[in-house]
Parts: structure tokens; sequence; C-alpha cells
């Protein structure tokens, strides 16, 4: 809730911004790990679970597929020259 962080100073918000990115950071690059190691080009959730495990962090709440794949279909930006989102 934005009403519990007004007290924070801006200093206090940067580092707590930094400290996740980093967090976030180290698990990806972790779980990039443990997909080379399966072989595989693309990172899946067990992947990034894995990577949670291996620092210790408590495993995300939510669901899995069976096949690794996002009942959501791939599309481009548009008017941008970002890859695929």
């Amino acid at each position: 809730d934005s009403n519990q962080c007004q007290h924070l100073t801006d200093e206090c918000i940067k580092y707590l911004t930094l400290e996740a990115t980093g967090v976030v950071r180290f698990l990806l690059q972790d779980g990039l790990k443990f997909t080379r190691k399966c072989r595989r080009t693309k990172m899946i959730t067990e992947d990034f679970e894995s990577a949670m495990k291996m620092r210790y962090l408590e495993p995300i709440v939510g669901f899995r597929l069976s096949n690794g794949n996002l009942p959501f279909k791939t599309t481009t930006a548009v008017g941008t020259n970002h890859r695929e989102v």
C-alpha cells in the first residue's frame, strides 16, 4: 500500500530498488544455469524455482503448465524497436 511507504526517504527507496533488482538479476542468472544444464533454449518456471530454492527463498505461489507454454499468443510491440513481447 502506498500510504505505508510515504515515510521512506528517497535514499531508502533507491537502496531497496537496487537490492531488489540485484536479487532478481541473480535469480535469472541462476535460472539460466539450470536451463543450460538441461540443454534447453528457453527458461521455464521450474528453472526459476530451482534458482530460488538454491538461494533458500520461498517458492512463488501460482500454477504450472505441463507443456511449458503460456496461454497467451506472442505479439510484437507497435511503434517500438523491441523484439517480441
